[in-house]
């Protein structure tokens, strides 16, 4: 299980989707737009009942509170489901690069520049190309973001190899890297979670082998969602460009949070 540092989250008064965060469907070269509308500010409190009933989870392993805690999560914590699909947008980004370079190192280019490809790791062992692979599509600039992107990204490639001892990182099918790509956004999702309203869980579980058990039950919660939406979206065999890739990312994203926000209550 891919576990993240906890943290207190971010506090109110400021943008749902900090300035920092770009939409990764945006024309670079087009003139600057204000946005479609404004940018909603986190209300006080705006991760309180979350973190209730997460702590309500934590405690007696209640998997209503857990739906309960991410449906306020995503209401009044991220401002929504589509608002919370912004705040991750790099994610989404961060998703199409992914898939762009697995399919650049197997063979299947797709059509679009983007990453260059990774050389000289042929017969390497399969941490030194994971890490290779993680570089690339997330370097680091000291955000939290980019940090918890590259656990996903480090996490999903290891559990490929969990699942398939066999698998060529540097020839992943089609399949396998559709895979790869649905495992990351799980623990993109998971890590943001674990960020702003995890503490919940490792303050309220009654002991620490019960914390990383409620963990991976949410972990596994977002695997069914994500799960979900990939197999309603994802057309069987067929090839994706980076964009496209990118903006399927940031679908599934909003699908997942919109299925959150159901059990608001």
């Amino acid at each position: 299980m891919g576990t993240s540092a906890s943290s207190s989250g971010p506090g109110s008064g400021v943008p749902m989707v900090p300035p920092w965060v770009s939409d990764p469907n945006a024309d670079e070269d087009a003139p600057t737009a204000p946005p479609e509308r404004p940018v909603p500010v986190a209300p006080r409190a705006r991760f309180g009942g979350a973190r209730r009933a997460m702590g309500d989870f934590a405690r007696t392993g209640n998997r209503n509170e857990m739906r309960r805690a991410l449906g306020r999560y995503t209401e009044r914590g991220m401002g929504g489901s589509r608002t919370a699909a912004a705040r991750m947008s790099g994610a989404a980004a961060r998703s199409g690069v992914l898939y762009g370079t697995l399919h650049t190192l197997a063979g299947t280019p797709t059509g679009e520049s983007g990453a260059p490809p990774l050389s000289g790791l042929a017969g390497r062992p399969a941490r030194e190309v994971i890490d290779a692979i993680v570089a690339l599509v997330s370097p680091l600039d000291g955000s939290q973001d980019a940090e918890s992107s590259q656990r996903a990204i480090s996490s999903a490639l290891s559990d490929l190899l969990e699942e398939n001892p066999e698998a060529d990182l540097g020839g992943l099918t089609n399949v396998e890297i559709d895979w790869v790509v649905e495992r990351h956004l799980v623990y993109e999702i998971h890590g943001r979670v674990q960020l702003d309203i995890g503490k919940a869980v490792v303050d309220n579980a009654p002991s620490p082998t019960a914390g990383l058990q409620r963990l991976q039950e949410i972990q596994d919660y977002i695997q069914e969602t994500v799960a979900a939406s990939f197999r309603e979206r994802v057309q069987a065999g067929r090839p994706l460009t980076n964009g496209e890739a990118t903006a399927l990312a940031a679908a599934i994203l909003e699908d997942t949070f919109a299925v959150f926000k159901e059990y608001v209550r």
